[in-house]
């Protein structure tokens, strides 16, 4: 990934509930994982230099899924889920203060995943005072694959909009992403 000095990231790797590394950059490592099927979470925080950056300030990502010891003949590509949003900003990065917007989020593996189940659910929270509360946003699944739909009312007076999103399987596996200032607003 890439990094300067107005970056800050950190990412974290538990196995069965126990941090097994922590990194400053964005990998981490479960060295001598158990054989046997395990539960595992990856964290990641991240943070950009406000004097330098205007949106995305902050981020957090945090997976969870099931694995167990890959054999010696192959790769193994971990059922991790990923989050996509659907959001129309300018050019700059903004929306429009006073007026609905529409929103969505999708789900889907890491491609080539093995050990994936059924995505279930999504969720999203939508912030105006850059996460200090949060405000859960209805969402209506589409008809193709794992996506929902909603609409956020941006408020006048606001600059930012942050969102909070998550999706979950039927095998444990879950994705959360935070993200701070993730567009601004006019």
């Amino acid at each position: 990934m890439w990094n300067d000095g107005s970056m800050t990231q950190y990412t974290e790797v538990y196995v069965d509930g126990v941090r097994v590394d922590r990194n400053t950059s964005s990998g981490a490592y479960a060295w001598d994982a158990p054989a046997r099927e395990a539960a595992y979470k990856v964290v990641t925080d991240t943070a950009l230099d406000r004097d330098r950056w205007r949106l995305g300030t902050k981020g957090r990502g945090e997976w969870t899924f099931r694995s167990a010891e890959t054999p010696s003949d192959r790769i193994t590509y971990l059922p991790m889920l990923n989050l996509g949003f659907d959001l129309d900003t300018d050019l700059h990065g903004d929306v429009r203060a006073g007026g609905r917007l529409p929103v969505g989020i999708l789900a889907e593996y890491v491609k080539g995943a093995t050990g994936t189940g059924t995505i279930r659910t999504g969720t999203l929270e939508v912030s105006y005072d850059e996460g200090k509360t949060w405000r859960k946003v209805a969402l209506k699944k589409d008809r193709h694959g794992a996506a929902w739909n909603g609409e956020l009312r941006i408020p006048r007076g606001a600059d930012s909009v942050s969102l909070r999103a998550g999706a979950s399987d039927d095998r444990g596996g879950s994705v959360t992403q935070e993200l701070i200032r993730a567009v601004g607003v006019r």
